[in-house]
């Protein structure tokens, strides 16, 4: 996309028609940069909980806004769900009262959040986007490749090539070469055991 900076065209992605740069941070992959905020989210809230000092207190919202915005740029409905059961679980744990206060929580994370990546999720509950389907095929190869590679798995970096090998279920350009889902992926680089 000529709108983005030379050294990251493969950070484009269009969320209906508004283009989007997504966060990869260090990573491959921005669902791995998402998992690895879900992980900050989730210890920075339950620190901020179980803080008493002003200070640490406010270091530890401090993070969990910074964990809730560079998740906001990965564009991973997946991340914003798991931002929601995690925070619904760090909430609940000792005093589940706490739980009336996810829904203003919800309705502000919305509201704050990217117009695109607005976009997307209200694409994706009106069942105007393929990612959905796309997903449950990728899911679907992941375990048949698993099922059939179980010990050592395909090998590191090579969840493309044995896609490609026989386990693509599907030739429709929304569906990706890769399993979409860090554990398959984990499981099916290295097998499960």
């Amino acid at each position: 996309a000529a709108w983005l900076p030379e050294w990251s065209p493969h950070a484009a992605v269009y969320l209906g028609p508004i283009p989007f740069l997504r966060a990869f941070s260090t990573f491959e992959n921005a669902l791995y940069f998402a998992l690895y905020s879900n992980v900050v989210f989730c210890v920075a809230l339950a620190r901020f909980l179980g803080s008493r000092a002003l200070g640490s207190r406010l270091w530890y919202l401090f993070v969990v806004g910074l964990a809730i915005f560079a998740l906001f740029r990965t564009a991973s409905i997946g991340a914003l769900i798991r931002i929601g059961v995690g925070g619904a679980v760090v909430l609940a744990l000792g005093r589940p009262l706490r739980l009336l206060l996810l829904p203003a929580a919800a309705a502000a994370i919305f509201l704050a959040m990217p117009g695109p990546f607005r976009y997307k999720i209200l694409a994706v509950a009106g069942g105007l986007t393929t990612s959905i389907a796309a997903r449950l095929v990728l899911y679907d190869s992941a375990v048949q490749l698993i099922r059939d590679h179980p010990l050592l798995g395909v090998g590191l970096g090579s969840v493309e090539a044995a896609i490609r090998r026989g386990y693509r279920l599907s030739y429709s350009p929304s569906v990706a070469f890769t399993s979409e889902n860090f554990f398959l992926e984990r499981g099916v680089e290295s097998g499960i055991l």
